[in-house]
């Protein structure tokens, strides 16, 4: 996991560059929702990369976090 990371999600969020794939498992934080991808998973991300913040969750549960 690097800063490639959340540049990919914002050009998904914002520039309509490619999805995910699968999506559900860029939901680093885990929200779920009508939109599971969004700004605040890019955020978890920057926090976790630079700021020893929380690591991303393990959306398919197979012990290893995804994103």
């Amino acid at each position: 996991m690097d800063i490639d990371d959340p540049v990919f999600l914002i050009n998904y969020i914002f520039l309509f560059g490619p999805a995910p794939n699968p999506l559900l498992k860029a939901d680093c934080d885990c929200s779920g929702g009508d939109v599971p991808v969004d700004i605040d998973d890019v955020v978890h991300l920057i926090n976790y990369i630079f700021y020893d913040g929380p690591e991303p969750c393990d959306v398919d549960g197979d012990g290893v976090p995804d994103c």
